[in-house]
């Protein structure tokens, strides 16, 4: 909500970037889970609590580990 009240119409393509890292997260947390390496989990952890907790927070900028994490999984080959 704060994404397209800020950014109108052009936030959209950012909501569809944020839902597809944030299923791809939850796809990588359940393999990672199984294969524990822990750089990842870590990174997927704090991905996932800063994802959800920007949805109420109204801090969309401020929140590095979101923007971190979202670099992350959109680099992410495996």
């Amino acid at each position: 909500m704060e994404i397209l009240m800020r950014w109108g119409i052009l936030g959209w393509t950012f909501v569809v970037f944020s839902l597809l890292c944030f299923f791809r997260a939850f796809k990588i947390f359940k393999v990672v889970s199984v294969d524990p390496n822990l750089l990842e989990f870590l990174l997927i952890c704090l991905f996932l609590f800063s994802y959800l907790q920007s949805l109420t927070s109204l801090s969309l900028e401020m929140n590095r580990f979101l923007w971190l994490g979202f670099g992350y999984l959109f680099g992410y080959k495996k």
